[in-house]
């Protein structure tokens, strides 16, 4: 698995948006992306994600993929809890 450190300006904390989502995936994490997958690690200036990004950032892992051979594929870290205990949530509710 590669690590990527996501960069994103220091005045974004929250990540939102479908739209923002694919294009971090697009601009940052395809390109890098192998059949071991990649680790996106969140700065740690991140406070908060709406599950709009987190469904965006696997869209396109979603939908060549698979729901989880995606999150096999894309592992996002963040030492934030709130933010984990999020993204977990969302991909229970959200079946992302």
């Amino acid at each position: 698995m590669i690590d990527v450190e996501l960069v994103f300006d220091k005045l974004i904390t929250s990540l939102a948006g479908n739209r923002f989502g694919r294009e971090t995936y697009r601009n940052q994490i395809a390109g890098k992306m192998t059949e071991e997958g990649v680790l996106a690690i969140l700065p740690e200036f991140i406070e908060d994600i709406a599950s709009s990004f987190y469904e965006g950032i696997f869209a396109e892992l979603n939908e060549q993929y698979g729901t989880e051979r995606a999150h096999e594929l894309l592992y996002i870290y963040t030492k934030n809890e709130y933010i984990n205990k999020k993204m977990t949530n969302i991909r229970e509710t959200y079946g992302v």
